[in-house]
């Protein structure tokens, strides 16, 4: 399990400074300084390791979900933490947004058949919040679906996007005042 393990944390760099394409087999294990046997052992292909570490990425954040749920605070505050936690990811924030660039720029079918599971899940997570004060009345009746879209996507473009593009690093407070001030009228 701990060579395993080593063997998704490099692919992890490796997918997030070249990208998956890019990336083969023969790189992966030179990187692991292992032969390359000895990576089948654990992986079938290339794809079978990108499963993985999306995988691995979806039961991340499901663990951080469980965790909050189990806090006695504010849906709002919830979001708010699952978003925080998320921050917390930065190796993985890399090689998710070098993948989503792949999947769109390069048109990598597989990786964005991964991608769009991996984000697909955030949103869920994010939409389960929205869902249970929209039950609790704490807020008005909405596109729970659609809410949890946009600020998911708001989220990631303020954190990857603004930050290559301003050059300027986002303070945690600089970024959920953003995004409460954005949604502010829906409490």
């Amino acid at each position: 399990m701990e060579k395993e393990n080593d063997i998704l944390i490099k692919a992890k760099e490796l997918f997030g400074e070249i990208g998956y394409k890019a990336t083969t087999m023969d790189m992966l294990a030179a990187k692991c300084n292992i032969g390359k046997g000895t990576i089948y052992l654990y992986f079938n292909s290339k794809e079978e390791v990108l499963q993985s570490i999306v995988n691995q990425l979806i039961d991340n954040v499901e663990n951080i979900a469980k965790e909050i749920e189990e806090t006695n605070v504010t849906t709002t505050e919830q979001i708010k933490l699952f978003l925080k936690e998320l921050l917390n990811f930065k190796n993985e924030q890399i090689v998710v947004a070098k993948l989503v660039f792949e999947a769109k720029q390069v048109g990598n079918k597989t990786v964005k058949r991964y991608i769009n599971q991996l984000e697909d899940h955030m949103i869920q997570k994010i939409q389960d919040k929205i869902d249970n004060a929209v039950n609790k009345g704490l807020i008005e009746k909405c596109n729970t679906k659609f809410m949890a879209f946009l600020i998911y996507k708001i989220y990631l473009l303020l954190v990857l996007e603004w930050e290559k593009k301003a050059n300027a690093k986002l303070t945690e407070e600089e970024l959920f005042s953003l995004l409460e001030n954005l949604f502010n009228n829906r409490r």
